[in-house]
């Protein structure tokens, strides 16, 4: 289950977020659904979980928003956003 590393400001910014990482200094700009998954990634919620949600609350096919989902975790995991 992804987690944020601890500190992460999250904050809205017109229709996208704005991550800042007080540890790194870095400032990440993610559009509206990688702000919304980043948001779930709260360490209790699963992967499974999060496609679940986002399929039901759009008219997007489960496949390609779970390979979606993976890919931004991955990214997230790169840039030190996730655990």
């Amino acid at each position: 289950m992804p987690k944020c590393v601890p500190g992460l400001e999250i904050r809205p910014a017109g229709g996208e977020q704005l991550v800042h990482d007080p540890v790194t200094g870095r400032i990440h700009v993610l559009n509206a659904m990688a702000g919304r998954v980043l948001t779930r990634c709260d360490g209790t919620t699963t992967l499974a979980q999060i496609v679940a949600e986002i399929v039901a609350s759009t008219s997007a096919e489960a496949a390609r928003v779970e390979r979606d989902i993976v890919s931004v975790c991955a990214d997230f995991r790169e840039k030190g956003l996730i655990s």
